[in-house]
């Protein structure tokens, strides 16, 4: 099997296929040094780790705890939604980098072959098996199953005539930065402020870094990168609580737009494929599942085509359609979470999200 994309969705895939005694490899485009968003994990990360059998790993990674998320939303002031009441206790900010390097380790030692700076360039089907050309390799590979992880690009999936159908426009527009000595971040809680152009969010990192990200639309913040920068720092001078926490001595040391917007693939899977995590379903920030849900998709996925594998055929049918019944569950609880938000109805960007409520 021939998984494309070595984030979590990927890694938590291989890591259930190994266990299934099969055969696979993933290719990673990067080397795991790049900057990746998606810092904050809910308590109910932990269990899924645990079935994957890294939670001692991820738990000895150095990555801080969290009580819970500290918000301005529908309101001036700050509230509090502690973790106090969950199962497990705490969340987590992490580095990505590091716990998606945490994962393929993980899966290297279990059998997997990860191959980091590596490319799909090309898949053809020769049924039953599709023969692949890959950057790093002279030959070519051949495999029973193909899967998209390669995140929102859905690049595999729409290399085989899939399309994304998007549910909004949403981008993040993401400063990291170094910990000034007026800072006020609390380590222990994600802090998330509405705004009348969108919402921040920001949290303190491992290595004594915060990131801060403004997730507005598109077409709402100006063309190329540079502009955006300072399009950035004029809206966090009209922040109220997120610019206290950053502290004027913050010093940014990159910056980066990516997209977030809710997203779905119109077909998550074919004949020898499927797709999983982002790529076949993408949430927007504020639900704090992207992480947690890219891993269940895993296991999910892995567990499907182990058991199509062994002549089960309605195992990965199922999968398939269980990605359509989450997308619907989770635009329900994305419209009643905006929903909330009720001080700037006239706002473009709120505006828009109460029309798709209507």
């Amino acid at each position: 099997m021939l998984i494309v994309g070595g984030g979590p969705a990927g890694l938590a895939t291989a890591l259930t296929v190994a266990r299934a005694g099969l055969s696979v490899c993933v290719l990673e485009g990067s080397t795991y040094g790049n900057r990746r968003i998606g810092e904050h994990l809910s308590p109910a990360c932990q269990p899924i780790l645990e079935q994957l059998s890294v939670w001692p790993r991820f738990a000895a990674g150095g990555h801080i705890p969290a009580v819970g998320i500290r918000s301005a939303w529908n309101r001036d002031g700050l509230e509090d939604r502690d973790y106090l009441f969950s199962a497990y206790g705490q969340g987590w900010n992490v580095d990505r980098a590091r716990f998606d390097a945490m994962l393929a380790r993980a899966a290297v030692e279990g059998g997997v072959r990860v191959w980091t700076g590596a490319r799909l360039v090309d898949a053809h089907r020769r049924p039953p098996r599709w023969v692949c050309r890959v950057t790093t390799s002279s030959r070519d590979l051949t495999a029973r199953v193909v899967v998209d992880a390669t995140g929102r690009s859905a690049a595999v999936a729409r290399r085989f005539g899939a399309r994304r159908r998007n549910a909004d426009r949403l981008v993040g527009l993401c400063a990291w930065l170094r910990r000034g000595e007026a800072h006020s971040v609390e380590p222990s809680r994600l802090l998330v402020e509405a705004v009348p152009n969108g919402w921040w969010y920001t949290t303190a990192l491992p290595g004594g870094r915060l990131v801060a990200v403004l997730l507005t639309d598109r077409d709402l913040a100006p063309p190329g990168r540079h502009a955006c920068f300072a399009f950035w720092r004029r809206a966090l001078a009209d922040t109220r609580h997120v610019r206290g926490a950053i502290g004027r001595d913050a010093v940014p040391v990159a910056f980066d737009v990516r997209s977030a917007n809710s997203c779905v693939l119109d077909e998550p899977g074919g004949a020898g494929w499927l797709a999983v995590g982002d790529a076949a379903l993408a949430v927007d920030p504020l639900s704090s599942m992207g992480v947690r849900n890219a891993l269940s998709a895993g296991i999910a996925a892995g567990t499907a085509i182990g058991r199509h594998l062994a002549g089960d055929g309605d195992a990965v049918p199922a999968y398939l359609a269980s990605v359509t019944r989450a997308f619907q569950t989770y635009l329900a609880a994305r419209r009643d979470t905006y929903d909330g938000e009720r001080r700037w109805p006239d706002e473009p960007f709120w505006r828009r999200r109460q029309s798709a409520r209507a």
